[in-house]
């Protein structure tokens, strides 16, 4: 029972979870329901905030094991709630502005999640270097929200889905490997 506890509490089992929001949220992203795209932007919105605060819950355990860029973590954080708090309450704007919105959330996020990963290339450099790469896919994305920039008729819900599923895979991902509760990905 004891050791049930320790994993729930754990950074690994938090990835698994965020992860699974991740997919769950890319699977509403890719609806591209105009009647329920209020609900959608809040429960982006509210994602974000749940988001930020682990962030900013798991900052003391990451700084342990990553004493550069550390803060790049707080910086996530914030902008993570800030960002939800937004989308909750201005759930109204139009396309272009959640597009761009949305696009520098991820390229910020992106970012910062490349610098908190070099943990990981003491680990395994090839993952590593697989992580790299998906980084890089998904600042494309961001980039092409933030220009909007359709390619071959790739609708704005499709970019914001994709980047979720691809975020939220290398989250679950790195939650089953991390079994020593390592902060990676």
């Amino acid at each position: 029972m004891r050791n049930l506890k320790k994993v729930r509490l754990s950074y690994r089992f938090m990835e698994l979870i965020i992860g699974m929001i991740y997919i769950i949220l890319s699977l509403i992203a890719m609806r591209d329901v105009k009647v329920e795209f209020a609900i959608t932007i809040q429960l982006f919105g509210i994602f974000s905030i749940m988001k930020g605060v682990f962030e900013l819950l798991n900052y003391t355990n990451i700084k342990k094991r990553i004493n550069v860029l550390s803060e790049s973590v707080l910086v996530i954080g914030g902008i993570d709630i800030l960002l939800g708090i937004n989308l909750l309450f201005f759930y109204k704007l139009n396309i272009a502005m959640l597009s761009i919105i949305f696009g520098l959330w991820f390229l910020l996020n992106t970012l910062l999640n490349m610098c908190t990963s070099l943990i990981l290339k003491s680990m395994s450099k090839k993952l590593w270097i697989i992580v790299m790469a998906v980084y890089y896919f998904c600042i494309v994305i961001a980039v092409l929200l933030i220009f909007r920039i359709n390619i071959l008729d790739w609708s704005i819900s499709s970019e914001i889905g994709t980047y979720f599923l691809i975020f939220g895979s290398i989250k679950i991902i790195s939650g089953v490997i991390n079994k020593n509760d390592i902060h990676t990905i």
